[in-house]
């Protein structure tokens, strides 16, 4: 933004913004900063941006000048956040190489780098010094804590903490205050994760009780906040200097991620180990990362099974940030039953383990699993939260256990037996459908005989009409013809559902079994499919169906119908008349009882026995 020089301002189109300043004490070039609303519409009804052109993208312009800047392009693609460039290298001549190759990069598409910091000020030559910066860069970039977060500073090469909180007790301590306060820590490397956890505890507490906003929190709670919050404060006295070692060529490089869990976290961290030609090992935490346990009650398996995600995950996204060889990759965890999971089949176990086990399978290999004590688990800091001293004094949760920074033959070797998968808890349990299927029987839900061959017939005329033409379709009354055909029909399901063995022996042309019931019968199939009765009145001057009636089994539905048509036809004769009258066309199985059964249940035959 520069001032209107001359007479431009009168020959110039003009064009009025809204804005409004936004000022930042600290920083360094510009305090006071006017933000503009390009996106405001003008009585046209059009913006400032719909009538600008679409410039360079910083991307595109790295990729364009990739073949004459090799080294920038890469660092322009890789190492800015924002409008901010924040990168490194392992010796002076490669950070020269970097400082030059993205400025005139940059330089190519308008861009001029400001604010410039190193920790060795011999970097800094050949640039103005309008271009600096002072002493501490913060590398905090949030819109509403402006001045707060993790700070860098040059002169020292350390991290470092500036949190700034009311100390004052006259503040009345609400959800809001708390969250106002623990937002302002800025930690994303996760170097002091053991102190933040106790805070997302408190947070995770806080909605527990569903609080209201600005409500006062209960005494214990608000005890527990006051002395945190007076540790969290001496995190400003905190220096934590780079603790990633060098890797220089010929080094050898090891990843190793550490878990834990308990009943309210799980957490994950990676070191890098590196041995150089000498044999001598260096260890230095690279990053962590914490999570608190769902509200919803989660076994303690499945929490170490979760920290052992995210540790798998953690690792997965620092191997490619690193840009080094990593020659192997250790994973440790104290959950012996976490490792019998991650070495046996993710579909062996529920979903919740089946899900996760295949992650950290797909992410790791199942050889990098090791199982290592809880007291050399630097996790267990992370996942129970610690406080600012106790973590500033913590070797372990620095430099790792003292045994990682020794030979492999030092190392805790532990032999265990290979877990049987079925004694594993969390199996995925078999279960096996058995589906009946039962015939339906349509003659139940009739009371009458003619009823039902009415509604077989109607039935079999649908049928009958949607597969022919409308020139061949049946309309009208039911026909005598089709009554017959639906007697036929219901016979033959019936015979087929009662005695479906002895029917396929027959079909089959084979014996019928000595303990069927047909066996005296001399049964037959007719050219309908019908059973019959093979009786010796073959040469008699009766009809074909009186002769080789139809079998029946006395007990079905269908047979009882018959029964009461037969009765009601014969005017409710006795139990001899009815019996022959059915007789007459079928034949059912020892049917004496049931036509007992059928008549007596009529009143009128009832009260005509009783008047004999």
């Amino acid at each position: 933004m520069r001032e209107v020089q001359g007479d431009d301002s009168a020959t110039m189109p003009k064009y009025y913004l809204p804005h409004h300043c936004v000022t930042k004490v600290e920083n360094s070039t510009t305090k006071l900063r006017v933000v503009f609303d390009a996106s405001c519409k003008t009585s046209s009804g059009i913006s400032l941006n719909d009538a600008l052109m679409i410039g360079t993208a910083l991307q595109t312009l790295a990729e364009i000048e990739a073949k004459n800047y090799p080294v920038g392009s890469k660092i322009v693609l890789r190492d800015f956040y924002v409008d901010d460039l924040i990168t490194g290298a392992n010796s002076k001549p490669e950070a020269i190489q970097i400082r030059n190759e993205t400025s005139k990069l940059l330089v190519k598409g308008g861009f001029v780098l400001r604010k410039w910091a190193s920790n060795d000020l011999e970097l800094l030559d050949n640039i103005p010094e309008s271009l600096t910066m002072s002493s501490i860069r913060s590398l905090h970039k949030g819109a509403v804590f402006k001045t707060l977060g993790i700070q860098w500073n040059p002169s020292d090469d350390a991290f470092q903490y500036i949190i700034s909180m009311d100390t004052s007790h006259t503040q009345r301590v609400t959800k809001r205050t708390i969250l106002s306060c623990v937002a302002q820590i800025f930690d994303s490397l996760g170097l002091i994760g053991p102190v933040i956890l106790l805070a997302k505890i408190i947070i995770q507490r806080l909605w527990i009780l569903q609080l209201c906003w600005d409500e006062s929190l209960p005494s214990e709670l608000h005890t527990e906040w006051n002395i945190y919050k007076s540790q969290i404060e001496q995190l400003n006295q905190l220096r934590i200097p780079p603790n990633a070692v060098e890797a220089n060529a010929g080094s050898h490089v090891e990843l190793h991620g550490f878990c834990d869990a308990c009943e309210s976290a799980y957490a994950a961290y990676v070191y890098m180990r590196v041995t150089d030609r000498n044999g001598v090992h260096r260890t230095s935490l690279l990053c962590s990362k914490s999570r608190v346990a769902p509200l919803k009650a989660v076994s303690l398996p499945r929490l170490e099974l979760c920290g052992v995600q995210l540790s798998a995950q953690l690792i997965d996204n620092v191997v490619p940030i690193l840009e080094l060889k990593i020659h192997t990759t250790y994973c440790w965890t104290d959950a012996t039953i976490v490792i019998d999971w991650i070495r046996s089949p993710s579909r062996s176990f529920n979903t919740f383990v089946a899900n996760r086990v295949g992650e950290i399978q797909e992410l790791t290999t199942i050889e990098s699993w090791h199982h290592v004590e809880t007291n050399d688990n630097p996790a267990d800091i992370l996942s129970r939260g610690t406080n600012r001293e106790a973590l500033r004094c913590s070797a372990l949760w620095w430099s790792g256990p003292q045994w990682l920074n020794k030979d492999k033959s030092s190392w805790p070797r532990v032999v265990r037996a290979v877990a049987n998968i079925e004694e594993l808890p969390e199996q995925r349990k078999a279960v096996v459908a058995a589906t009946v299927l039962q015939e339906f029987d349509m003659t139940e839900r009739f009371s009458s005989y003619a009823r039902l061959l009415k509604t077989v017939a109607m039935c079999l005329r649908f049928a009958h009409n949607a597969r022919s033409e409308s020139d061949r379709r049946r309309s009208g009354p039911i026909s005598a013809r089709e009554l017959e055909t639906s007697r036929k029909t219901t016979v033959k399901r019936v015979e087929r559902v009662t005695f479906h063995k002895e029917v396929a022996d027959i079909e089959d042309q084979r014996s019928i079994g000595r303990e069927s019931r047909l066996l005296g019968l001399n049964p037959f199939l007719d050219r309908e499919g019908l059973l019959r009765v093979g009786s010796r009145l073959k040469n008699s001057n009766l009809s074909y169906a009186a002769k080789r009636q139809l079998v029946l089994s006395a007990r079905n539905r269908f047979t009882q119908l018959i029964i009461e048509h037969e009765h009601r036809k014969s005017l409710h004769a006795g139990l001899q008349a009815t019996l022959g009258a059915v007789q007459s066309l079928y034949w059912p199985l020892s049917a004496g009882g049931v036509v007992r059964t059928v008549v007596h249940k009529f009143v009128t035959c009832l009260l005509g026995m009783a008047t004999k």
